[in-house]
């Protein structure tokens, strides 16, 4: 919330994208340049479809 506050929305959706890739570097199982392996664990299933739909809903 304090970033949307003070920062342009442009900067928020970019910092907002880098830290779902943070996420998920972190938290998911996938092979280099295979996107068919990429999996989240059951607890961060829906973070994504989350985050894909807040970005979209402006």
């Amino acid at each position: 919330v304090y970033r949307a506050d003070t920062e342009e929305g442009s900067d928020v959706l970019r910092w907002l994208d880098k830290m779902l890739i943070r996420l998920c570097q972190k938290f998911a199982v996938y092979e280099k340049d295979n996107p068919g392996s990429f999996q989240l664990t059951d607890t961060f299933t829906l973070y994504p479809q989350f985050m894909y739909h807040l970005r979209r809903s402006q």
